[in-house]
């Protein structure tokens, strides 16, 4: 499915964003470290 946003509308215009959601946003992810592996 993809999410349409009007972001302006007019007589003769209508602008749309389809980006997605968090396009352009900071992410902050917490990651846990369970094992290292030493390569083949």
């Amino acid at each position: 499915m993809l999410q349409i946003h009007v972001i302006e509308l007019d007589d003769a215009i209508v602008k749309v964003d389809a980006n997605y959601p968090l396009a352009g946003k900071d992410l902050i992810f917490d990651v846990e470290l369970v094992k290292i592996v030493k390569a083949a």
